[in-house]
Order: structure tokens, then sequence, then C-alpha cells
């Protein structure tokens, strides 16, 4: 957006609203705000028009950062044990999903006795 006098001034009024808490680095604070944000938005709503409606609290600044405020090594690979724990609390079932799986040929392999489908994009 360079120097675009609209963008400027939102950017700078985001950042005299920003209150950093918890240790929460500013760009990674903006990044899950602007960036994952707006991504999570639209691909919410091209779901709610064709499928359901679906609700993430990623548009609440005080999740976001008391989430960044956790210590990086819980929020990143190899574990992810932020959002594990996350997931074991609201919905234990996903976790018998792969998280990341590394090759694609991996989603064929048998699991828990079943064969598994290819996920569909």
């Amino acid at each position: 957006m360079g120097h675009e006098p609209f963008a400027v001034h939102y950017f700078e009024k985001w950042l005299a609203d920003v209150e950093v808490r918890h240790g929460v680095k500013l760009l990674d604070l903006f990044e899950w705000e602007q960036g994952h944000g707006n991504w999570l938005a639209m691909t919410q709503l091209e779901f709610d028009i064709a499928w359901r409606e679906i609700f993430t609290p990623y548009n609440c600044r005080a999740v976001l950062t008391t989430m960044l405020g956790v210590d990086e090594r819980y929020r990143r690979t190899p574990d992810y044990l932020l959002f594990r724990r996350v997931i074991e609390k609201l919905w234990p079932d996903v976790l018998l999903e792969l998280i990341k799986p590394r090759a694609r040929q991996n989603l064929l392999q048998p699991r828990n006795g079943a064969v598994r489908t290819l996920p569909r994009y």
C-alpha cells in the first residue's frame, strides 16, 4: 500500500489504539489481526454463503493478545501445545486427525484401524 494516505491514516490509528500487554510483539499482533484476520474473514464469508455459519474469536484483540502472550515455544512447532490444549478442551475428536501432515500420502495410511480418505479442499 506504500504511502497511500488512506492506509497510512488507518495504520496510524491502529498503532495509537494498540495496548501491548504480556510482552506481545507488535508485529505478531499486527499480522494476526490484519493478515490472518482478513484471510479468515474472507474464508468465513465464503463458507457462510455456501455452507453454514462459523464463529471464531480472531477479531477480538483481548483473545489475540492473551494467546500471543503465551511463550512462543508453546505456540510453535513441533508440538503447538497451546493449540492442542485448546482443541482438547473444545473439540477433542479433532485431534484424531493429523495436524499438518508432512506428505500427502500420509493421509491414506490406516489410522485407528480405519482407512482415511483425502480431504476435499
